[in-house]
């Protein structure tokens, strides 16, 4: 079989004292262990940019970007390991969404400009901004 996609409500379930929260815990333990694999969307780090400081108050953005880092290097999770870390940096550093970050991290690691109206937001990541569009 192949390795599955990984859910945020995986991570929320995580969590909580629910009826899913020990096999969500143990599914967990076990990719940090490297003993399962999972693939680990950006959209999934996307939500959970947008989910964990609302479902734990006491985590702030850099808090988060830290958990999610440490995710994304475990050894179990199959992901875009280096592009991820450096947009939750980004997104840590800045007043920007995670998507936005994601964007200037690619478009910094892939050289290609961002096409977008939200010039200052990727620019202050270190991403090129058009303007005007190339057209």
């Amino acid at each position: 079989m192949s390795e599955g996609l990984l859910d945020t409500n995986v991570f929320i379930h995580a969590l909580t004292h629910d009826v899913h929260a020990e096999p969500c815990r143990g599914l967990l333990r076990a990719l940090a262990e490297g003993r399962a694999e999972a693939i680990l969307d950006a959209v999934v780090v996307h939500e959970l940019t947008y989910v964990l400081p609302r479902f734990v108050k006491s985590m702030g953005r850099i808090d988060v970007a830290q958990y999610l880092t440490s995710v994304i290097a475990w050894d179990g999770v199959v992901a875009e390991k280096e592009l991820l870390t450096e947009a939750l940096r980004l997104w840590a550093a800045h007043p920007v969404g995670f998507i936005d970050a994601y964007l200037a991290a690619r478009a910094v690691r892939e050289e290609r400009p961002v096409y977008t109206r939200n010039a200052a937001d990727l620019r202050l990541c270190g991403a090129t901004v058009p303007d005007p569009f190339p057209c």
